[in-house]
């Protein structure tokens, strides 16, 4: 069993209690599933009393190797893992009606990596889907889990703008790696991402901090708003160098599995 405290931050009188399974049937094989529930928002009353809204979190996933031949100058080794979540938040309180069928989130994320010559290079395929949504006392919020991608500045940003509107956040990202690992100390790693949201989410050029520093922007460039974009792409530009444990070692263990 998990502390509660320990699992999110406690701010009602009772801690949230939550487990966490595992099932190792073989080397090849790991299921878990984690569950948490508890009330733990921070949203007081005029009088100071901490909200009662209850949450509710479950996420569970598969990662297996369905190919090893270690010593193979050719594909070496493959594996998968899936995780799906879910999770969502509820009150039925004078002020603070909170339907959990407007208060949740969902996600998926799919990973699969290929090893290649004598597992010393590597490719890994990640897809992830993720949707967070808050509609308190009948309006649109910003998502109760996901972060606030930016502080208020002169002007509503996109992301302000997007919740204003009632748009839904919306989330899907794709990366491939390739990984050159010479030897059991140094990984090269080169990586392609993309990222696409159903409003402006992500950093742009102009960043998310304005010129001065402080949130309304200097006198000369006012009015100052965070640069949100709704998609970013990350070319393979970038080449790594890493200290990875022993990977012979890891390529036995099913936590070499991203």
């Amino acid at each position: 069993m998990l502390n509660g405290w320990q699992t999110y931050n406690s701010f009602s009188k009772s801690p949230g209690p939550g487990n966490s399974n595992y099932f190792r049937p073989s080397e090849n094989v790991q299921l878990v599933a984690n569950f948490y529930i508890g009330r733990d928002t921070q949203n007081p009353d005029t009088l100071g009393n901490q909200s009662d809204r209850l949450r509710f979190h479950h996420d569970h996933s598969i990662v297996a190797r369905v190919f090893k031949k270690p010593e193979s100058s050719g594909l070496s080794q493959i594996a998968f893992s899936l995780n799906n979540h879910y999770g969502f938040q509820s009150n039925d309180a004078l002020g603070d009606t909170v339907l959990a069928s407007e208060n949740f989130m969902m996600g998926s994320s799919f990973a699969t990596r290929f090893w290649f010559s004598k597992n010393k290079l590597a490719l890994t395929l990640r897809g992830d889907y993720i949707t967070n949504q808050s509609v308190v006392n009948g309006a649109n919020t910003s998502p109760y889990l996901a972060f606030t991608p930016a502080v208020s500045g002169d002007e509503p940003n996109g992301f302000e703008e997007a919740i204003a509107n009632d748009e839904k956040l919306k989330i899907t990202q794709f990366t491939a790696t390739f990984d050159v690992m010479p030897n059991d100390h140094v990984t090269f790693r080169f990586e392609y991402g993309f990222r696409s949201a159903s409003m402006p989410y992500f950093a742009g050029e102009g960043g998310t901090t304005s010129p001065s520093g402080w949130t309304n922007g200097p006198t000369t460039t006012r009015p100052w708003k965070a640069d949100l974009r709704a998609g970013t792409a990350s070319p393979c530009r970038q080449l790594t160098a890493e200290k990875t444990r022993n990977r012979q070692h890891s390529s036995n263990k099913m936590s070499s599995v991203p």
